[in-house]
């Protein structure tokens, strides 16, 4: 089982490098929980980075779909109003025509800058998007680091000659 004393996570704050390192007996599973954990550390950088950014693209999109709205509304409201007056001759009828003209070029006009702040929140999500470079794989080491099976081996050896032996003396003594 992996505890968390398993795996290491060091920064160098110098070069910003991030190194992973994850000891266990089995190599496979040593690669393979620092893939994943390579994995989840960039996904959260990047959620962490790019959170506000993300915030105020969402924002501006909501925005922008309120003024499109408005937009297609005053301009049936402008164009039904031009259609059921069209020989217009007086000026209450111009100046409401040129007033319902003018609301509508704001809408335009405010639809056209929240399309533009979404461009630029566009931008300011991929400009603090980090880039990420693998710089060494995790790989499967040809023989563990640990535990040193020669050691083991040779202790388990040298515990079971003198057991044995203590054994031998202890049954020859009760012999003589």
């Amino acid at each position: 089982m992996v505890g968390l004393e398993n795996i290491k996570c060091t920064v160098d704050k110098r070069t910003n490098v991030i190194t992973i390192s994850v000891i266990d007996q089995d190599p496979l599973i040593c690669a393979t929980l620092a893939d994943s954990a390579r994995f989840r550390l960039q996904n959260f950088i990047t959620q962490y980075r790019t959170s506000k950014a993300r915030a105020d693209y969402e924002y501006y999109m909501k925005l922008t779909e309120g003024a499109k709205l408005d937009y297609e509304e005053s301009v049936k409201a402008y164009s039904a109003y031009c259609d059921s007056h069209k020989g217009m001759v007086l000026q209450a009828d111009i100046s409401r025509r040129d007033e319902l003209e003018s609301e509508k070029d704001a809408k335009f006009n405010a639809l056209t800058v929240l399309n533009s702040q979404i461009q630029t929140a566009k931008a300011r999500i991929q400009e603090r998007t980090p880039a990420f470079t693998i710089l060494q794989n995790a790989s499967v080491p040809v023989k563990p680091s640990k535990p040193k099976r020669m050691i083991f081996v040779c202790f388990m050896t040298f515990l079971a000659f003198m057991c044995s032996s203590i054994i031998v003396l202890i049954k020859d003594m009760a012999d003589d």
